[in-house]
C-alpha cells in the first residue's frame, strides 16, 4: 500500500464507522490532502485534455466544501460557451479514457466519470456557460460552505449513499438527487 491508499482506506473505515477520535479526524485530513492535491492533478490534466474548448474548469464536489467527509473522488464542472464546444469537450473525453454515465439528471446529461492520482475517480459535468445547471452546481457548493446544518445534512445523505451503492458512482449520485432537489 502507498502512504496514499492507507490513509484513504483508514479514511473510508472513519467515516463508514462514524468514528471521529483524534486519530480518526488525522486520517481524515491525511486522505483530504490527497484529494485536494488530486484535485490540482486532474485540473491541470483536464486543461490538456480539453485544450481551448473549456471556459472554465472549477471543483464543485465535497472537496469543495470546507470540513466535509467525502468519498474518494473529485468533481468539476466544465463549462463551454457553446453546443459545439460541448460536444467537442465530450469527444475530447471519450478520447482520453473518461466514459460517459447515462443520468436521469435534466440538468447535468453529460456527466463522465475518469480516474485521478491514488485511485480516486474523476467526474465530470459539462455544462453551457452561465446556464442554470452552472449556477445551480456554483450556488450549491457555496451555500453549503455557509449553511453548516445543510452541510452536515448533505454528508449525512452522502455517507448513507456511499454505504448503499459502494463503487456505484451513478447509483451514488442519484441517491444525493431528492435533497438537491429539495434544496435546488
Amino acid at each position: 500500500l502507498t502512504a496514499c491508499d492507507g490513509y484513504m482506506k483508514a479514511a473510508i473505515v472513519c467515516i463508514k464507522a462514524g468514528v471521529s477520535p483524534k486519530t480518526a479526524r488525522q486520517a481524515l485530513d491525511d486522505a483530504n490532502g490527497f484529494v485536494r492535491k488530486a484535485i490540482e492533478i486532474c485540473k491541470k490534466n483536464l486543461k490538456r485534455v480539453l485544450r481551448n474548448n473549456a471556459a472554465e474548469i472549477i471543483s464543485v464536489g465535497s472537496a469543495a466544501i470546507k470540513d466535509i467527509k467525502m468519498r474518494p473522488s473529485v468533481d468539476f464542472l466544465v463549462s463551454a460557451t457553446s453546443e459545439k464546444e460541448l460536444s467537442i469537450c465530450a469527444d475530447l473525453l471519450k478520447t482520453t479514457g473518461y466514459t460517459q454515465i447515462q443520468t436521469s439528471s435534466d440538468l447535468y446529461p453529460l456527466f463522465f466519470i475518469g480516474s485521478a492520482p491514488c485511485r480516486l475517480s474523476c467526474t465530470v459535468r459539462l455544462v453551457l456557460a452561465n446556464s442554470k445547471a452552472y449556477w445551480t452546481a456554483v450556488n450549491f457548493r457555496d451555500y453549503l460552505n455557509i449553511n453548516s446544518s445543510r452541510k452536515s445534512e448533505y454528508e449525512q445523505i452522502k455517507l448513507s449513499a456511499l454505504q448503499k451503492h459502494p463503487g456505484d458512482s451513478a447509483g451514488y449520485n442519484e441517491a444525493k438527487t431528492v435533497f438537491l432537489d429539495r434544496i435546488g
